[in-house]
């Protein structure tokens, strides 16, 4: 299934800028707080953000798209963040069409939760490493400025890796 991702870039962004942006999977129940989470990234980092509601949305995603990170939701409806990993992880192996980036290498993964960081072990994977814990259970402006803070550092690790 093909997925126009022009609807993912932000409004008014020039074409040869849009190819050079971060693409980011946000994985989260709450869409109003993915939305501004979406939007305070888009304004503060060269990104584009995707939410998916659900991991089955965001699966679904994954297999027809490369993302450069992952924002996860620990506690989604269905399965828990790790078991979202986990199964995207195991997909991977029988999705013939999958998009070739996803064997280069992890893709770094946020994990956003009310949880406390020791309850939100990420597995070890083929397709995904943990980069970081962020609790809800701060302003939303701390979130943005930790969110972004995580994807400069891992970006610059990945562009010197490249």
């Amino acid at each position: 299934m093909t997925r126009n991702m022009s609807n993912t870039m932000p409004a008014n962004m020039p074409k040869n800028i849009t190819q050079n942006l971060i693409k980011i999977l946000m994985i989260e129940d709450d869409i109003e707080m993915a939305q501004i989470i979406k939007h305070g990234l888009e304004q503060t980092v060269c990104c584009s953000v995707r939410i998916a509601s659900d991991p089955f949305e965001a699966m679904n995603l994954m297999s027809d798209y490369f993302y450069d990170f992952i924002i996860l939701d620990w506690q989604l409806p269905f399965l828990n963040g790790n078991e979202t990993i986990e199964t995207a992880d195991r997909s991977f192996k029988l999705e013939p069409s999958l998009p070739a980036q996803w064997d280069t290498g992890k893709v770094p993964v946020i994990i956003l939760s009310a949880s406390a960081e020791k309850q939100c072990h990420l597995e070890k994977t083929n397709h995904f490493k943990y980069s970081g814990h962020i609790s809800k259970k701060q302003p939303l402006i701390n979130i943005l400025f930790s969110l972004a803070q995580i994807i400069e550092n891992e970006n610059g690790q990945l562009s010197k890796s490249a």
